[in-house]
């Protein structure tokens, strides 16, 4: 990339300023000179903007590099071209920013805008790309530089590696981490140690859950000791097997004495159910005698219902008449209901024939009076022409007059609304005039509004930080305050542990000393004599083994309670570190914010500033977010206005077209209402004509409107009389019709009489003949029970079924007890429970034992695949301690695995440092690695040394002079920066800027600078050194001069000399 023109509008003290890099072709060293803050850097920072969108380092983004003293009519802007690879490259970027609106008044927020042209060696257009991201991406894929690599490699910063030439290995390891990017090998080393760690964690718990498994088997008490003293996985396990071929032992003689119950208890159940069968037989005895003693009792009410039964048969069968007569009876009901109906409907019409016969005479009455209107009607159809005439000339004038009124009422309207629009546009104007003082009231506001912002968001974050500081106060009492209990709980364990361990020891003494025989050596003093054997300590085998679990369980509290003791510690320690990293955070935003708010209150008058003197962070917050919504809704007003102002504009406009059709609408309005009078008084004229036309007694009537009611009446009257003279025909049919119904219903009454007598004659001389009734009433009674005859019978039938049954199951059950006695089964059932209860023991017992070597068996089985499992993964934790080992620099080189790969570049550095080093030293210097390991890690590595040749021996760079110091550095700065080009992609940058303090150079050491500077320049590349050092402007003919003005604004001057 070579650098061509950098133009800077408005971008930082730059208000119209250009940086031609072409004048340097011929002499590419030049010098960027000029007083601390006039802008030097600022150069760079509209290259780095131009082509990323960012800034040197990030720290400003590009809205803020806007000048302070831009106009709001004026853009900030940066054009920046260079050649590259035979092409000419132009990049227009424009940062978000606030300006003034073209059209109208009032401000707008342009967002940013990148604009990037290529160009071919003739000059014409081949690429335009606006999007910020294609840019950015073609940026990169072009130069083979990120925004981080443009800056380590175009701008070196010489005075850090002045430092880091005598840095030890780990400032150096920073250094060229951001370099080269090898942050991802300490990733991985730090991802090694972290998975070694966890991986350990859990092999450890899985260990600790083994011995948890081993302390769930169950052994039987003579096992306990042995348990105890085990701690081989291996030995547990023979251990569980041995007790299971215990307890299937105890299984197998168990089975023995259950299978022996058993066939006893089978002989006995045998015997039982006999019994059993003898003692239902008895009762059998017992209950049919019973039952059947019952049925005797029951045999005289079952004859009272078979005389009944046998009355209701003759019921039954002599039924039919009966039925007919009841019959007879309904019918004589029915038809006298008719007869009376017929009688009471003949009586209704005569009535009825009477009253139409008086309507019809009325009627006829009412006949001279109907040939009147008739005549009259004749009459009226004579001049009904006339009428219609003057019917449709009042319904014109009618309408005329209505019309005549909306366009006088239209034409006051128009008056109204010609004033109300002139006194609009005059309010109007006025207020257009408020205009300017209201865009500088907006101008002013936004100003404020924008230091509002920063201070808001500077105490909210100091709020946070209080806030979060508070929490973790709150958070470390918590801490302290457990600490302190579970340090007191924890003792008070270890007095228990200690106390139930003496009294398991005791126990243990006191069991031993029961044991002892004369001779043989005690298992607690190894003395072979026993005068006084331990018998103070009262023991049994459950009271130890409830204290050995006892013991168990507070030793797995304490370890518990001292992991709960650590953890707290260790949580302690870190927040009160965490704690004085957040104080002096605090402390530093404080002060940021005081000087802030010194700076506003010395620039502003503002009442709210006065209120936050002494203020907590808190109800500063409050005061600055009151004072935001207040700034906030007054700029809202304002815009509101301004908005309002632009309508206004708009509607003035309007209303003077309004005005030119609101006259000309007045016009013919007025030529459309003389013509409308004109027409009301010829309309007029011709109704007075029409009216002398017609007699005097119709004038004031409607005459359609009589003629019709006329019409209707003489029409209505003749309806009346066809209809009465209907109806009184239909009434003298409808009463014959019912006078030879009613003959009917007599003839049939008479019939039905004379066969009701019939029937009853005969039903009371068969009565008269039975035996079973007396009359016809009791006959009729009995009747209604004839359906119980089945009922009855079957009940009949089974009484004298389970009567017979009965007696014959009696005799075969006397028959079969004959002889025999009723047997005592309470001692038999007495043995057969006590057989039952000893095998459910045994059964249990057996039960128990299965139980216990199923869960033996299962952890067993559990603990030998974990344990299998276990070894292979405690030979991996082997494998990868020791992979972690190296690559974090654990082993015995001291070496990391990224300072192993920044080795490799770092030895690339020094082989291209070398040869500009002795090149400037006359081959006298040359850098060496220093191979020694040192005593930490931060020593070894990367440390380096000089070798001098006219000494023959290497020694510290640390024992250079200082201008031996700065050529070191120097060559090893612009080595690095060839060699971060090569790794880069081995990319060609044709310029590069170095922006260096060199005045704490001597004399000396400054030649030999120059020295170095005019062999890179040799080598055709541009050279920019940004100084301000007076010696650099003596040496260096070409420069760039940044000059203040004393107003914030700088400008760029040339100084071009040839040597």
């Amino acid at each position: 990339m070579k650098p061509i023109r950098l133009i800077m509008e408005n971008f930082g003290p730059f208000k119209q300023e250009e940086v031609d890099f072409a004048q340097f072709q011929e002499y590419p060293l030049f010098l960027i000179a000029g007083k601390t803050g006039a802008g030097k850097t600022t150069i760079f920072d509209a290259m780095c903007y131009a082509l990323y969108g960012e800034t040197t380092g990030g720290i400003r983004q590009g809205k803020e590099m806007r000048s302070n003293f831009a106009d709001e009519e004026e853009q900030t802007a940066v054009t920046f071209i260079f050649d590259h690879q035979g092409k000419r490259y132009e990049i227009i970027r424009e940062p978000e920013q606030t300006l003034k609106k073209k059209v109208g008044e009032g401000v707008t927020i342009r967002p940013a805008k990148v604009l990037l042209t290529v160009y071919d060696d003739a000059g014409a257009e081949i690429l335009q790309e606006k999007k910020a991201t294609e840019v950015r991406k073609l940026i990169e894929e072009l130069l083979h530089l990120t925004v981080q690599q443009f800056t380590q490699i175009i701008l070196l910063p010489q005075g850090e590696f002045r430092k880091f030439l005598n840095a030890n290995s780990n400032d150096k390891e920073v250094v060229l981490r951001k370099l080269f990017g090898t942050q991802i090998y300490s990733e991985l080393s730090l991802r090694l140690k972290e998975r070694k760690k966890a991986f350990e964690k859990q092999l450890n718990d899985e260990q600790h859950g083994l011995n948890l498994l081993f302390d769930q088997v169950l052994f039987a008490e003579e096992y306990q000791l042995e348990k105890q003293e085990l701690t081989d996985m291996a030995s547990r396990l023979t251990l569980i097997l041995a007790q299971n071929e215990e307890y299937q032992e105890q299984m197998d003689v168990l089975n023995q004495q259950e299978k022996q119950v058993r066939s006893e208890k089978k002989e006995l159940d045998k015997q039982v159910h006999r019994e059993q069968q003898l003692l239902e037989e008895f009762g059998q005895q017992q209950q049919l005698t019973k039952e059947l003693a019952h049925h005797e009792e029951q045999k005289q009410e079952v004859l009272v219902k078979e005389h009944q039964v046998e009355k209701w048969r003759w019921v039954e069968k002599n039924q039919h008449p009966l039925l007919q007569l009841q019959e007879y009876q309904q019918q004589i009901g029915k038809l006298q209901e008719k007869h009376e109906e017929h009688q009471k409907m003949k009586k209704k019409l005569q009535t009825e024939g009477e009253n139409v016969k008086q309507c019809l005479d009325n009627l006829l009455d009412e006949k001279e009076s109907i040939e009147e209107k008739r005549q009259e009607i004749r009459d009226m159809e004579t001049l009904e022409p006339l009428f219609k005439q003057k019917e449709q000339l009042e319904k014109e004038l009618t309408t005329l007059l209505q019309s005549i009124r909306k366009t006088q009422a239209s034409k006051t309207a128009i008056y109204g609304q010609i004033e109300k629009i002139q006194e609009e546009y005059e309010t109007n104007q006025g207020k257009i005039q408020e205009e300017p003082q209201l865009l500088r009231k907006l101008s002013q506001l936004e100003k404020q509004m924008q230091s509002l912002e920063t201070l808001l968001k500077e105490v909210s974050e100091q709020q946070k930080q209080e806030e979060d500081r508070l929490r973790l106060y709150v958070r470390q009492e918590e801490v302290i305050l457990r600490l302190s209990e579970q340090k007191k709980a924890s003792q008070v364990l270890e007095d228990n542990y200690r106390k139930q361990k003496d009294q398991v020891a005791k126990l243990l003494i006191a069991r031993l000393s029961v044991d002892l025989l004369p001779g043989e050596s005690c298992p607690v003093c190894g003395s072979k004599e026993h005068p006084r054997p331990h018998a103070e300590q009262e023991w049994t085998v459950e009271t130890i083994k409830e204290a050995e679990e006892h013991l168990a369980s507070l030793e797995e509290k304490r370890e518990i309670q001292q992991k709960t003791v650590i953890q707290l510690m260790e949580e302690d320690r870190y927040l009160n570190e965490k704690t004085e990293e957040m104080d002096r955070h605090i402390r530093q935003l404080q002060r940021t914010l005081e000087a802030e708010l010194m700076a506003l209150r010395e620039s502003s008058s503002a009442d709210w500033l006065g209120e936050s003197n002494g203020q907590t962070t808190a109800e500063l917050l409050q005061i600055l977010r009151r004072e935001q919504d207040e700034r906030s809704q007054e700029r809202q007003q304002l815009s509101e206005k301004i908005e309002a102002l632009e309508e206004i504009k708009a509607t003035q406009s309007e209303l003077e077209i309004q005005q030119g059709k609101l006259g000309d609408a007045q016009k013919e309005i007025e030529a459309a209402l003389s013509q409308e009078e004109k027409q009301q008084t010829g309309i007029t004229a011709t109704l007075t004509q029409i009216n002398q036309q017609i007699p005097v007694k119709w004038q004031q009537e409607n005459l359609q409107n009589l003629l019709e009611a006329n019409r209707n009446a003489v029409k209505q009257w003749e309806q009346s009389v066809n209809t009465y003279e209907e109806q009184l025909k239909h009434l003298s049919e409808r009463e014959l019709l019912e006078t030879n119904s009613l003959a009917h219903v007599q003839r049939q009454l008479q019939e039905t009489t004379e066969g009701l007598e019939s029937r009853q004659k005969q039903l009371e001389e068969r009565i008269a003949a039975s035996a079973y009734v007396h009359d016809l009433a009791e006959m009729t009674e009995e009747l209604a029970h004839i359906s119980q005859i089945e009922p009855y019978e079957k009940a009949i039938k089974e009484f004298y079924d389970t009567y017979h049954r009965l007696k014959i199951r009696l005799e075969e059950v006397e028959k079969k007890l004959a002889g025999q006695k009723e047997p005592e089964i309470e001692q038999t059932l007495a043995l057969q429970r006590e057989l039952e209860q000893t095998i459910e023991r045994l059964e249990e017992e057996r039960l128990t034992l299965a139980q216990r070597k199923t869960q033996n068996q299962q952890i067993h089985q559990e603990m030998t695949t974990r344990y299998a499992r276990l070894q292979k993964e405690w030979e991996k934790l082997a494998e990868l301690n020791q992979l972690s080992e190296v690559a974090n620099g654990d082993g015995p080189l001291k070496i990391s695995l990224e300072r192993y790969v920044l080795q490799v570049y770092f030895a690339e550095i020094l082989r291209v440092a070398n040869q500009k080093l002795m090149e400037l030293t006359n081959n006298r210097y040359s850098f060496e690695l220093k191979e020694e390991q040192g005593s930490y890690k931060s020593q070894t590595g990367l440390e380096l040394n000089v070798y001098d040749d006219n000494v023959g021996a290497a020694r510290s760079v640390n024992t250079l002079s200082g201008g031996e110091s700065f050529i070191a550095a120097l060559s090893l700065s612009l080595s690095l920066g060839e060699v971060v080009q090569t790794q880069a992609g081995g990319i060609s940058v044709e310029a590069m800027f170095i922006d260096e303090g060199f005045g704490s150079l001597d004399e000396e050491a400054l030649e030999i600078a120059m020295d170095a500077f005019e062999t890179v320049e040799s080598k055709g590349r541009m050279i920019g050194i940004i100084s301000h050092v007076r010696e650099l402007k003596q040496r260096i003919p070409q420069q760039i001069q940044v000059l203040t003005q004393g107003t914030g604004q700088s400008r760029i001057t040339y100084q071009l000399s040839e040597e």
